[in-house]
């Protein structure tokens, strides 16, 4: 009030100076001092409403930024629809999801065409003279662990390598293991430009080859618009899913792996997407118990679908799949076929806040059960009858999952899957019928890139013939980002 006061006290002195220079130019025409007064007086008039209109704009502002501040929408701004939000509400948005690696199993994502138009691509650098953008990363990890009951597998804690009662294997003493297999390095390459749609080409290799130490390739697939072309996770594969694990295994009751494909994805608005593809199938998992002639053989992809609805705060998809089972009798023995489906449900939900949150994985499938990572290579999809028929098999899958954060670099998560499969005669007695493993760990990022932490896992397994076992394992690690 006083700048305004001030302003108008110096604009009225030039009023008065300016009319009195005229006054002393022209002493003889009053009428046209009397004119000119007028307009002046009129000019200052609107000078006045102008600096009243500038001062409740200025008021406005700073409220709005007061209550911004204060994590609150003013009285009567606008709300994101267009609408004016009603004075006092108290709604507040949701937090977002998140996608810390220290909160999410594998971050990685695949991208559409609008999201590679509007991602920043971080860490990312140009390769001059082109459209293209190019990013190096990956992580380092190294793992150590002790193992109770000596379990089969020493890198990675898979239900169908627990030892049941009365096998060798059962009677071992437990073994230390320290390893740096999980460390992942990958290349992304994306171009964006005015000559068609985005584009990106992304490769990612890890060390977990099961008989050596040479890079394993995980990912390689480019995306050109909303076409995906390679090797990645499956359609139906929704990572937000899975909690984060400091075993490799990450719960084994996941269903679907990374698999060469080719697939249109698109979002359809801010919050729907779908996806479908066509995929090679990893395995075929039929059962040949009377040693019949010829060999598994399918003669077409998987059909494989996805629609997913993200919110601020959660996201759901629901997948399902179509597979061909096929059996070559290659002239000496039986030709069959049979179908193979599944339905996938899975999500994630922050549970009031984004430091707690649930997970769930839910799947069950007929023919299509060694699809599942706990019984891939077990033959669990079909058997192959005496007559040359193929029967499908029924299989059931859950992977659930809670994450807390105790504070900025304390967290947990608890996760627990479990798969069984229906019995339907034959099958090999050693064979996995039902599983279920348990993690829980505590995470200690005291820096963005760094983190390390220690996971109890416990699993037991029941093979076709009853036997029976459980195992348990003590895991640790420290993990930097780049």
């Amino acid at each position: 009030m006083k700048n305004r006061l001030t302003i108008v006290s110096v604009f009225a002195l030039l009023v008065c100076f300016a009319g009195a220079s005229a006054v002393a130019q022209s002493p003889e025409d009053p009428e046209a001092l009397r004119r000119e007064l007028a307009a002046e007086r009129a000019r200052l008039e609107e000078q006045m409403k102008r600096l009243d209109e500038l001062e409740a704009r200025l008021d406005a502002a700073l409220a709005e930024e007061e209550a911004a501040e204060e994590g609150a929408a003013p009285e009567g701004a606008l709300a994101g629809d267009g609408e004016t939000a009603a004075a006092g509400s108290d709604d507040v948005e949701p937090e977002q999801l998140e996608t810390d690696p220290n909160q999410t199993k594998d971050a990685h994502e695949v991208m559409t065409a609008a999201e590679l138009e509007d991602d920043d691509f971080l860490g990312s650098w140009p390769l001059f003279g082109t459209d293209y953008r190019m990013k190096i990363g990956g992580y380092f990890k190294l793992d150590a662990l002790y193992d109770l009951d000596g379990t089969g597998d020493e890198y990675q804690f898979l239900i169908a390598q627990i030892p049941v009662d009365g096998s060798p294997e059962a009677e071992g003493t437990g073994y230390f293991n320290m390893f740096v297999r999980e460390t992942r390095l990958n290349l992304d390459v994306r171009r964006s430009g005015p000559d068609g749609p985005p584009g990106q080409f992304f490769l990612e290799v890890d060390f977990f080859d099961e008989s050596s130490l040479s890079p394993r390739l995980r990912h390689a697939y480019i995306v050109y618009g909303n076409l995906l072309v390679g090797q990645t996770w499956t359609t139906i594969v929704e990572l937000a899913s899975l909690p984060f694990t400091i075993d490799f295994g990450a719960g084994d009751a996941l269903f679907g792996t990374r698999t060469p494909q080719v697939r249109w994805q698109q979002n359809v608005n801010s919050s729907w997407s779908w996806a479908i593809g066509l995929e090679q199938l990893q395995t075929s998992g039929i059962y040949n118990p009377d040693n019949l002639g010829g060999s598994a053989s399918p003669q077409l992809p998987v059909l494989a679908g996805r629609v997913t609805h993200e919110r601020p705060n959660s996201v759901r998809s629901l997948a399902a799949l179509a597979q061909q089972l096929h059996w070559d009798g290659e002239g000496v023995g039986p030709d069959a076929t049979a179908l193979g489906w599944a339905l996938i449900f899975a999500g994630r939900q922050n549970l009031g806040s984004s430091n707690n949150f649930f997970t769930w994985n839910l799947a069950y499938g007929d023919g299509t059960p060694d699809t599942i990572m706990a019984l891939t290579g077990s033959d669990a999809n079909a058997n192959l009858t005496p007559d040359g028929r193929l029967v499908t098999r029924q299989g059931y899958s859950a992977a659930l999952g809670l994450g807390h954060a105790w504070s900025d670099t304390l967290s947990s998560n608890l996760a627990f899957a479990w798969t069984d499969l229906e019995d339907i005669g034959e099958r090999a007695p050693d064979a996995i019928q039902s599983g279920a493993v348990g993690h829980l760990n505590l995470i200690w990022a005291p820096r963005e890139k760094l983190s390390s932490g220690i996971e109890l896992i416990w699993g037991t397994r029941e093979n076709v013939d009853g036997d029976d076992g459980d195992a348990t394992r003590i895991q640790t690690m420290v993990k930097y980002l780049f």
